[in-house]
């Protein structure tokens, strides 16, 4: 009789397991819509539509050439795209697993304007250059010969909607997931600037950990990725 119930015990674990399994190798190599409205009383001339994508680390999502993915984002027909980060895996070399993302990258490219913030894995290219020589010029040259707009404690204006976007570099050391490590005091305004209080401001910074120190840069809207 014992023994019955642990082997159903063994069974019910076993199964629940799986279950979890399947669940978090859906949510990693899926993708959600997710639409939000936003108002805003800046003067922004006509109402504007841009698709945010986050870590997409080199996976196909649609298991197509992300050809599934590109056909969604163009029924939404953005006025832009946006990347929060992490588009790319600093664990896999550049021209092997990210060839595929490139070419998605590109094919976006031709037919939107895309603005690119840093993930910690676009920065652990830049953080540890010993580790991974030459590869953070390397993401840069192939992203900037697309036409992408990589900002890497920037920002840049877009004029006709009357909007700044700024793409914030939360230090490698701030991704400690055991310990939360605070940043450090006014960094992001002496990194970037003020914001233009007559421009609709739009912060990308990948993680959200650190969502009370982005609100005292006073942006209109953060955008962050990473808890996936």
């Amino acid at each position: 009789m014992l023994q019955g119930l642990f082997a159903l015990l063994y069974g019910i674990l076993i199964a629940l397991l799986l279950i979890l399994g399947f669940f978090v190798y859906k949510e990693s190599t899926g993708y959600n819509i997710v639409e939000y409205t936003v108002c805003t009383d800046k003067d922004i001339p006509a109402p504007v539509r841009f698709v945010m994508l986050s870590d997409l680390h080199d996976t196909d999502v649609t298991h197509d050439g992300n050809e599934g993915l590109f056909r969604s984002i163009q029924s939404i027909d953005p006025d832009f795209v946006i990347f929060a980060g992490d588009m790319i895996t600093s664990y896999t070399q550049l021209g092997n697993g990210s060839d595929s993302t490139f070419a998605f990258m590109e094919k976006l490219a031709d037919k939107y304007r895309i603005y690119y913030g840093l993930g910690n894995h676009e920065q652990r290219y830049m953080a540890e250059p010993d580790r991974f020589p030459g590869k953070y010029e390397e993401l840069k040259r192939r992203v900037e010969s697309l036409g992408i707009n990589l900002l890497s404690n920037a920002h840049t204006d877009l004029d006709k909607e009357n909007i700044r976007i700024y793409g914030f570099d939360i230090p490698i050391e701030n991704y400690k997931r055991a310990v939360t490590v605070d940043l450090p005091e006014d960094i992001i305004p002496d990194t970037l600037g003020n914001c233009d209080g007559e421009k609709f401001n739009i912060l990308i910074a990948h993680t959200p950990d650190f969502f009370k120190e982005y609100v005292k840069f006073s942006p209109d809207l953060i955008l962050s990725g990473h808890l996936h």
